[in-house]
């Protein structure tokens, strides 16, 4: 029997592994320190996601903002606010699960103004 693969699933258990031991005080914390490696794990995540799927994302830290390329062009720019009403599983498994639809709405985008 094949299994079917899960993008939540598998971003969520990405975002456990970046953030390691400090998962918890993550959904519950706000101090400046956890929020930005809260940020830093949900865009490791899902970069890591696109990755396994066949894109070329990378992701470079910019101060307090986490920058999303595809080769060489820069997709979207995460901050703070991304990240800030986090605060159960649900409520990360629902925001990974929309961000992952808005990187690859804007990669049909990318290849869209590549091609014109």
């Amino acid at each position: 029997m094949k299994s079917k693969f899960n993008p939540i699933d598998y971003m969520l258990v990405a975002y456990k592994n970046y953030i390691g031991n400090k998962y918890e005080l993550s959904l519950r914390g706000d101090n400046s320190d956890i929020t930005i490696l809260k940020l830093e794990s949900f865009c490791k995540a899902l970069v890591s996601l696109m990755v396994f799927k066949g894109f070329n994302y990378t992701l470079k830290r910019c101060n307090d903002k986490f920058d999303i390329f595809c080769d060489e062009t820069l997709i979207i720019t995460y901050d703070v606010k991304t990240v800030q009403n986090i605060h159960s599983e649900t409520s990360l498994k629902f925001q990974l699960f929309c961000e992952w639809g808005l990187l690859q709405e804007l990669n049909i985008k990318k290849k869209c103004l590549v091609a014109i």
